[in-house]
């Protein structure tokens, strides 16, 4: 039946698929399973790469080098044309890292996804607002793959959604090395005619500024508290960011 499945899904591409993938919560993936479809990922045309990636991110990993084997079949859809393909590609990546023991190697490993997501922030508004989307799971998660602050910064043609998530993105990744750029950028958007975006933005150079505050106290706190200081600084800018963007 899997056989059949898969040599189906490398045939079609259209609205068909959806239907197979809700029917592939009901598999349990053996690594018999799992891989013939990773070997149906080089048959298939981009959607039905889309199903199978999606399909992937369902199974759970053994151990530590079954996740960096997949990883490494996975990873060359990162470089796919169709932005679809490449974020299905990241989610899975991003289930799998989890699994991953060695420091070295998932660093390693969860860098290849950065230039990706970056190239995806250059395409038309409707993709970057997706992308955007994703990326603000990404660097609440593992805030290292994006640390670039200065490609979230707003551009003066991004539409209003686009610049609201870069807003929220930058404000996650603010640090020492980068506040002084960040609330620069906090004042130039002071001029923008959008009544909202002028609002939270203010509200976000308010923020930022008392984001470094908490920072600097924590490098001072975590000689006597350890990391337990890390957690409650991370527990306070999600509350301040909840502030701006509830719900």
């Amino acid at each position: 039946m899997i056989d059949n499945t898969v040599a189906w899904v490398t045939r079609h591409g259209d609205a068909k698929l959806q239907l197979a993938y809700n029917l592939s919560a009901a598999f349990k993936f053996s690594k018999s399973v799992l891989q013939k479809l990773l070997a149906a990922l080089n048959e298939c045309n981009e959607w039905g790469q889309v199903f199978l990636l999606d399909a992937l991110a369902g199974y759970t990993p053994s151990d530590s080098r079954e996740a960096e084997v997949i990883i490494e079949r996975v990873t060359p859809r990162l470089q796919h044309v169709n932005s679809a393909v490449v974020l299905s590609a990241v989610k899975g990546i991003m289930k799998f890292l989890e699994k991953v023991s060695e420091a070295d190697t998932e660093r390693s490993l969860s860098t290849k996804m950065t230039p990706p997501l970056l190239t995806l922030l250059s395409t038309e508004p409707e993709i970057q607002y997706v992308a955007l989307r994703n990326i603000n799971l990404i660097v609440q998660k593992r805030p290292s793959i994006l640390n670039e602050i200065k490609v979230f910064f707003c551009k003066y043609n991004d539409p209003i959604c686009v610049k609201m998530d870069k807003l929220e993105i930058t404000i996650r990744l603010v640090s020492e090395v980068n506040i002084e750029q960040v609330l620069l950028e906090f004042k130039e958007y002071a001029t923008e005619v959008n009544v909202e975006f002028v609002r939270r933005s203010t509200k976000m150079n308010y923020i930022a500024q008392e984001a470094i505050n908490v920072i600097i106290l924590a490098n001072v706190q975590n000689v006597f508290l350890g990391m337990e200081m890390y957690c409650l600084v991370e527990c306070l800018l999600i509350e301040m960011v909840r502030e701006v963007f509830p719900g």
